[in-house]
């Protein structure tokens, strides 16, 4: 599948919910009118991990809550990728579909 480049968004935000749905946002997704497949994005490998601590990094959390966290950001995405350049974000070309409800 194709490929196109973004430019990787700062996280906004203060709860990790709100890094995350601002992040995917930054990238184009509308969540009113489409439906992202959060799995098609990736990003380059250390970005990844300090996007991963950074989203984690709440002090209110509980170890539990920290580790829920994680597990679902690397169950659902984005993706770790050694080849995506630092700085920038590689989304498939289909990572977004109209919302036909």
């Amino acid at each position: 599948m194709p490929f196109k480049t973004l430019e990787l968004p700062k996280l906004r935000g203060e709860l990790f919910q709100d890094k995350l749905f601002n992040f995917y946002c930054d990238l184009g997704w509308d969540p009113e009118n489409e439906i992202a497949d959060i799995t098609k994005v990736r990003v380059n490998k250390q970005e990844f991990e300090d996007i991963l601590e950074e989203i984690s990094a709440n002090p209110d959390l509980e170890p539990e809550e920290k580790k829920a966290i994680a597990m679902l950001f690397l169950a659902y995405g984005p993706t770790a990728d050694e080849d995506v350049p630092r700085g920038k974000v590689a989304v498939e070309n289909d990572w977004l579909r109209p919302d036909e409800d």
